[in-house]
């Protein structure tokens, strides 16, 4: 027997008008975390379906513990201990966490009735087993994201699973939820379970990995061993192209400084002083809980500002909401999309505009030809993917909903923009478009605050870097001369 849990050989999936996976070889050992990363459309998602029965692949085979097997539906990948846990929790919110965890593999007393308390009894003991005290009782709607991601896995090891598959399993996790994933990971380990953790966040394949396989067009470019893994090569993987190429911060004109913050303090923030000029980006770098966001929040009224002064061009201005910030020229692209950003059951067309409907407006009805004008201008200048204007934003890809929230706080005409993680959640390519909208508002003079948790990320597309810790600023860095070692020094400085 080979020491692989898992193997695929030549594995192609076809739909029609397009060849999804194209001949891939993937396999994973037993007890071992192995990555899956590639851009939107590389595969990734083809290849977790067809490995957990959700669809037959047009050619190639499926091995598990080197015998061949036909996966023809996720039960009977469940069965060979294949389970996949997915980014949207498939959870039942109004059922207790016991239910939850046994559900379709409940225990009975006799052949009607539910063994609620067996269950309970088990569901404890495999909470345990992850390091966690959560009552079993408790209902999960009452549970943080983390915790109903535990439930997860719990479920997952009542079925005796194998092999995990983890899809974007930190993207709504706090730093210390993420450390205590991490713990369990390492506990699934050393117990002989197999993980696939796909991602689009390389620091977390770099922390929680032993090797990745890396997928562009639906086939396998790269399968490296952690000793291997370098940005460099994911990147170059993933978009055939090196980091070099990757991050580019164009030439500009850096003009008059067009936003001032003097003493800026607030219920968290303490003493925050800087100024942006227009055509500059100024980075805020620094730990989880630092203070990039409630700057952000606090200039563009939403956190109450306690002491302080904010100019723009040299005059004093008093913010007090976000309506009154848009009015002084500015604009902020929320950390979370999906809950400030956009409306998800709107489509493309209600969105772009949803910051500029009194302007657009006449007696309270839109004026549809100057609706659609805007609308059409944004699709055709952020390269905004979509059928058409009428597709709903839910539909879209991170990427696209991104560009769609940028388009629609551009449509106010602001010359001061605050970006908070506009990279989050999105795959390198589109990535890549964010970092070209950076670039040409700034090339156009607009002035930008961006704050991100990817510290290549600020040092590679910023001019100037403010190093917050703790609501205070440690340090402002030049980016000719910052380095990741560097932000980290002025942290603890």
């Amino acid at each position: 027997m080979n020491d692989f849990f898992l193997e695929t050989r030549g594995l192609s999936k076809s739909f029609p008008g397009t060849k999804a996976l194209d001949g891939v070889k993937f396999a994973v050992s037993r007890g071992q975390v192995h990555g899956l990363i590639g851009e939107n459309g590389a595969g990734k998602s083809t290849l977790v379906n067809l490995i957990s029965g959700v669809y037959p692949p047009t050619a190639g085979e499926i091995f598990i513990d080197g015998e061949r097997v036909e996966l023809k539906n996720p039960l009977e990948a469940r069965r060979r201990g294949i389970v996949t846990i997915h980014q949207e929790l498939s959870l039942f919110p109004n059922r207790d966490v016991a239910y939850n965890i046994f559900a379709g593999n409940e225990r009975r007393s006799g052949r009607f009735f539910l063994d609620r308390a067996t269950m309970r009894l088990g569901a404890a003991e495999l909470l345990r087993s992850l390091g966690l005290t959560l009552d079993p009782r408790i209902s999960v709607s009452r549970l943080t994201i983390a915790q109903q991601q535990l439930v997860e896995i719990a479920r997952a090891l009542s079925t005796h699973a194998r092999l995990i598959f983890m899809d974007e399993p930190t993207s709504s996790l706090s730093a210390a939820e993420i450390d205590m994933l991490g713990g369990i990971i390492a506990r699934l380990k050393a117990e002989g379970v197999s993980i696939v953790f796909v991602t689009h966040k390389l620091s977390e394949i770099i922390r929680f990995t032993d090797r990745t396989t890396i997928l562009r067009d639906g086939r396998v470019v790269d399968t490296l061993a952690k000793a291997d893994y370098t940005y460099e090569r994911f990147i170059q993987g993933m978009v055939g192209r090196r980091i070099t190429e990757f991050f580019v911060r164009q030439e500009k004109t850096i003009g008059e400084v067009c936003l001032e913050v003097k003493g800026l303090c607030t219920s968290f923030l303490k003493d925050v002083s800087f100024t942006v000029r227009k055509g500059e980006v100024l980075g805020l770098a620094g730990p989880v809980g630092a203070g990039r966001t409630e700057i952000m929040k606090a200039i563009f009224g939403i956190d109450k500002i306690t002491r302080g002064e904010i100019r723009i061009f040299g005059r004093q201005v008093h913010i007090r909401s976000p309506w009154e910030a848009v009015k002084h020229g500015m604009a902020l692209v929320p950390e979370d999309r999906k809950l400030e950003g956009v409306v998800l059951e709107l489509p493309v067309k209600s969105n772009v505009v949803l910051a500029i409907l009194r302007r657009i407006s006449r007696l309270g009805f839109l004026r549809m030809r100057e609706r659609n004008r805007l609308v059409s201008t944004a699709m055709k200048s952020f390269d905004i993917k979509a059928h058409s204007t009428a597709q709903l934003v839910k539909s879209l890809s991170g990427g696209n909903q991104q560009k769609v929230v940028i388009s629609k706080w551009l449509s106010t005409e602001p010359e001061i923009l605050f970006l908070d993680e506009p990279t989050r959640g999105i795959d390198i390519g589109a990535k890549q478009e964010i970092y070209a909208i950076i670039n040409t508002l700034a090339r156009k003079g607009f002035s930008l605050i961006l704050a991100s948790s990817e510290l290549e990320e600020v040092i590679r597309m910023s001019d100037r870097i403010l190093v917050l810790y703790e609501g205070r600023v440690k340090a402002t860095l030049e980016s000719a001369t910052a380095t990741e070692e560097a932000v980290l020094t002025a942290v603890h400085r």
